[in-house]
């Protein structure tokens, strides 16, 4: 089962994916990051934001390739929560006016995921310019309301998770999965801790 948790910047993606993962629930981390790091590393914090700037289509290319990377060991046979997927790609790309490349198109024809979780933005918005990101809380708000839309337009509604705080958004993610799987309030398919 493939269960994705999106959001924009600062919406607790991250920190959400963490605490379910002390539920033995496995995490795909987020692409972008990973990518986001390497290009500290070798470039600097401030030159690579300049970089993803002057190269955003690029940029995105590689968070796709490192999504796909991410994903192609995934045992469907238990509960994986994406953080992002490949419709996250998309969104940023249409964000920012640019065109989806046919090879993306061709591979989202076949792609699929089993639920989508949309993170309400949290109140007190932080940038986290040391991590190598730069949005803005403006751009972010713009980001949340693509991610909507580009998962509704790829045939998924979107199950909203309140700004509250992690432990209440894990116990619902978990409430969910378990009525997605048709699990009974006693029977629970997750490790819980209270």
């Amino acid at each position: 089962m493939r269960i994705v948790l999106t959001g924009a910047p600062h919406s607790g993606k991250t920190s959400l994916a963490e605490c379910l993962h002390k539920h033995n629930i496995h995490i795909i981390p987020e692409a972008a990051l990973g990518v986001i790091q390497r290009l500290n590393q070798t470039m600097g914090h401030s030159t690579q934001i300049q970089w993803r700037e002057r190269y955003n289509q690029l940029f995105h290319s590689w968070v796709f390739s490192q999504q796909i990377h991410n994903e192609r060991d995934i045992d469907d046979d238990r509960i994986n929560i994406l953080d992002r997927c490949c419709f996250d790609a998309v969104a940023y790309m249409t964000l920012y006016g640019q065109p989806i490349p046919n090879t993306w198109l061709r591979y989202l024809a076949h792609y699929t995921v089993d639920h989508v979780f949309l993170l309400e933005p949290l109140q007190h918005y932080n940038s986290r310019h040391d991590t190598g990101r730069g949005e803005k809380q403006q751009t972010a708000i713009k980001i949340h309301n693509v991610l909507e839309s580009t998962y509704q337009r790829m045939g998924y509604q979107v199950d909203y998770v309140k700004a509250m705080s992690i432990s209440d958004r894990a116990h619902y993610v978990l409430d969910r999965i378990d009525q997605l799987l048709g699990f009974q309030d006693n029977n629970s398919s997750v490790t819980r801790e209270n």
